[in-house]
């Protein structure tokens, strides 16, 4: 019998009086369960207690708790569980060359190199994704108040790709090898002079004999393990295996590498190596492919046989654009590109009017826009905002070609009535001509076709203005050896890199105003000398970087260079790959600065 029926029965047999229903109803129901609540048992009888409106009304209550705990839910999720980086998948890029020494000691000759280098090897110092150099085998780095001492504290259990432990001895050995000279490495002149020691075993000081604001750049050079290169001939250490089959302490351990029938490096593959505190990097393994061309690169890359490419001409742009499943990321080299005036070798070129005409005469944007497709920022000075401190920069050049013909006038050189160049005359005492002049000068660029097709652009803007320009394209192979090391060239279309913390001295001191110097305009003043020097002496950001402002503002008065522009270079790499930055980079391999936060899998988290 149903608990309702029960409940009639009972009202019938025992009729309550006015008003006193409710008791009743309470006192047989407390008799039947001495509970003041009914128990989960009893509660499946509920819907037969209740009337048809009663379980209507339950039924829409219920409903709404359980929407709101839905939409709670939902909310909650939202809120607080996010996908993150897990480990996993597998990237490829493509790269134009082949490896020769996978070694810190020797890499910086060639770009490949460099970027195999960025994965196996880590320093000292590591470069971040925003340009900004932090310690990274080292716990700690500390500068002396005199800049003259820095001291490197390195972290605990750091270890190698073999599981060999990673200890200040393998410290020494590398800079005392780069300090070698049997060893030829490109980077001896950073730690010329440098003495180096390690108090212990966990502390390594470098004493320079002056202060030198960008050392801690030079840190960042890959350590290599001394128990395998110790017993390797200085002479010999190009020819060592480890170069092709390295062993270091970097994100990335060496895992295969393949050749072709002739022997030609095709491809090389790394794994993945966490042994050295933190996360580790996210993706399993990253691979190279290694193309004779870009045009082969990027054909590959189309195809989709590999993830990424990058720093491929302009020209080939468009083309790389055309995948839709891969994002471009565009990355500035702290360099620019300039017309250098070498006064030493062209007479015209000694006047400031010649050089000053020249400068304004330029349409900069539009080299830009011809030369790069658009992928270039104006430069106004040999240094610029964002690097060493600097934040302002000369005040810009004008486009002006009114202005360059009136110097060039003023200066004597005059457009001859029946047409063609500019000329000067040379006068006798009584006024008669006796010799004349005509306005020539060739310019030299390499033969790329960026560099190419800006010194089309210059050439045409300058014979406008009635000169006579000769373009002379060289190869780049033949570059330093006929043109850079001799200085043979009367203005030199060229791109200039600064370094990872600019350091202009090599470039516009006088000292390198000599053969096989890097001042390509053979600048020389006494004051920006003097700026340059005390420059690379300060340790503090702000006041370095003023200094800076007024040697660039040296060198914009003097004309010795028209600055043109900083290319800006494209990477790119499959939508799949997530975390990729590059913020500021010195060199194409600072892209891998951030590769261990690069990740293709994700997985579910709590935020």
């Amino acid at each position: 019998m149903a608990l309702s029926d029960r409940f009639s029965r009972l009202r019938s047999q025992h009729p309550a009086p006015a008003g006193a229903g409710a008791d009743l109803n309470k006192r047989l129901l407390t008799r039947l369960s001495p509970r003041r609540t009914p128990s989960w048992r009893q509660l499946r009888y509920l819907p037969t207690v209740l009337s048809r409106v009663e379980r209507r009304v339950a039924a829409s209550l219920l409903a709404v708790v359980f929407v709101g705990l839905g939409v709670m839910a939902v909310r909650v999720w939202q809120l607080h569980v996010v996908s993150v980086p897990a480990r996993g998948g597998e990237y490829i890029e493509g790269l134009v060359g082949a490896p020769t020494y996978i070694n810190p000691l020797f890499a910086s000759a060639n770009e490949v190199d460099l970027d195999l280098t960025r994965l196996v090897y880590s320093g000292l110092m590591r470069t971040t994704p925003e340009g900004t150099v932090v310690p990274d085998l080292a716990e700690s780095v500390e500068t002396s108040e005199d800049g003259k001492t820095i001291t490197a504290q390195l972290r605990a259990g750091l270890r190698f790709h073999d599981g060999k432990t990673l200890t200040t001895d393998d410290i020494l050995f590398t800079f005392e090898a780069i300090q070698n000279p049997a060893y030829k490495s490109p980077y001896a002149g950073s730690f010329k002079g440098v003495t180096i020691a390690a108090p212990d075993e966990h502390t390594v000081t470098f004493t320079l004999s002056e202060p030198y604001a960008p050392f801690l750049t030079a840190l960042t050079v890959g350590i290599l393990p001394a128990h395998l290169w110790r017993d390797v001939p200085p002479q010999s250490a190009n020819l060592a295996e480890f170069n092709l089959k390295p062993i270091g302490s970097g994100p990335y351990k060496f895992k295969a590498f393949s050749r072709d029938r002739v022997g030609t490096i095709r491809s090389y593959t790394f794994e993945r190596f966490s042994d050295n505190g933190g996360s580790g990097p996210f993706i399993n393994r990253v691979a190279f492919r290694f193309f004779p061309d870009f045009d082969s690169a990027v054909e590959a890359y189309r195809s989709r046989q590999i993830d990424g490419l990058g720093f491929a001409p302009t020209s080939l742009r468009d083309r790389l654009r055309g995948r839709h499943d891969a994002n471009e990321y565009p990355l500035a080299l702290p360099q620019y590109t300039a017309l250098f005036f070498n006064q030493k070798r062209a007479e015209v070129l000694k006047d400031p009017q010649v050089r000053e005409a020249l400068t304004v005469a330029l349409d900069r944007e539009r080299i830009i826009a011809d030369a790069l497709q658009g992928a270039g920022e104006l430069v106004d000075g040999p240094v610029f905002p964002g690097f060493a401190g600097v934040t302002s920069t000369p005040p810009r050049a004008a486009f002006d070609p009114d202005k360059a013909a009136q110097l060039l006038e003023k200066a004597g050189w005059a457009l001859p009535e029946g047409g063609g160049p500019r000329v000067k005359s040379t006068k006798d005492s009584r006024g008669r001509v006796t010799a004349t002049t005509t306005l020539t000068l060739t310019l030299t660029t390499a033969q790329r076709d960026e560099t190419s097709m800006a010194a089309k652009a210059v050439a045409d803007t300058w014979r406008a203005l009635g000169i006579d320009v000769k373009v002379d394209e060289v190869p780049a192979a033949r570059m330093q050896r006929d043109v850079l090391r001799p200085h043979a060239y009367d203005v030199l279309l060229y791109g200039q890199i600064l370094g990872r913390d600019p350091d202009p001295l090599p470039f516009w001191h006088s000292g390198h105003a000599v053969e096989g110097g890097f001042n390509l305009a053979l600048y020389a003043n006494r004051n920006a000398d003097a700026l340059l020097e005390e420059a690379r002496k300060e340790q503090d950001a702000e006041k370095r970087g003023l200094l800076y402002t007024r040697f660039a503002s040296l060198v914009v008065s003097e004309h010795a260079a028209a600055f043109l522009y900083r290319p800006v270079y494209p990477y790119f790499v499959t939508t799949a790959v997530k975390g990729v930055r590059a913020d500021e980079i010195a060199v194409p391999a600072d892209r891998f600065s951030g590769v261990a936060d690069w990740y293709i899998k994700t997985r579910k988290g709590w935020r």
